[in-house]
């Protein structure tokens, strides 16, 4: 969501790219095994940026609403992998 607060850069109740980061450094992953550009992607800034889609409610509950992209990738083995779309 972003570094501006409770709510990230936005308010309440509005939908935007879920992100997160640990409060130690590395500790969550090093790096997509093999695949740079997909690492390089995904984290920007420190924040891991998850491709989902929520939003945070007057409470500060945090709510999923979405994948930004309609396909998740599924491992089938060691450098192999599926593509899933509805």
């Amino acid at each position: 969501m972003g570094c501006g607060g409770a709510f990230g850069s936005f308010g309440a109740g509005y939908p935007a790219e879920i992100v997160t980061r640990p409060k130690i450094p590395w500790t969550m992953m090093l790096e997509y095994v093999g695949r740079p550009a997909e690492t390089a992607e995904a984290f920007r800034n420190c924040w891991f940026h998850t491709g989902d889609i929520g939003y945070f409610d007057d409470d500060g509950y945090l709510f999923y609403v979405d994948r930004k992209r309609d396909a998740l990738r599924r491992r089938a083995g060691v450098g192999h992998g599926h593509r899933i779309s509805p």
